[in-house]
């Protein structure tokens, strides 16, 4: 064997190592997803998540909001005497149950309007 060949067989097996290199980094890179938390997350929720189910939490916490605001007019306007404060703690007890019976007629009633408005 002389040096050409030599020289020849020497770049072949840097060649080969290249290639093996490159297989083996793109399988680590391959891999590399499997211990990413943000992976399973990503796959365990659908890949298109329903406007419903975005709005869902938002719509709960505003209907409780409301009802806090209500709730805190009516008490603010009747500090004055007590029957207007029993009357108002009355109607805030009405205005209460009345939205929590209700709470998925105004929720869906809320969606249509959201979606009518998006579209």
């Amino acid at each position: 064997m002389n040096t050409t060949d030599l020289q020849k067989a020497i770049q072949n097996l840097d060649r080969k190592r290249a290639d093996k290199e490159k297989v083996l980094l793109e399988n680590l890179e391959g891999f590399e997803k499997y211990f990413d938390p943000v992976f399973y997350m990503n796959n365990a929720l659908p890949e298109e998540i329903p406007i419903t189910v975005k709005i869902n939490k938002l719509l709960d916490n505003t209907i409780s909001d409301a009802t806090q605001v209500i709730n805190g007019k009516i008490s603010k306007h009747t500090n004055d005497s007590f029957i207007l404060r029993s009357g108002g703690n009355m109607v805030s007890n009405m205005i209460g149950k009345k939205i929590n019976t209700n709470r998925n007629r105004i929720k869906a009633i809320s969606l249509a309007i959201i979606k009518n408005i998006l579209n």
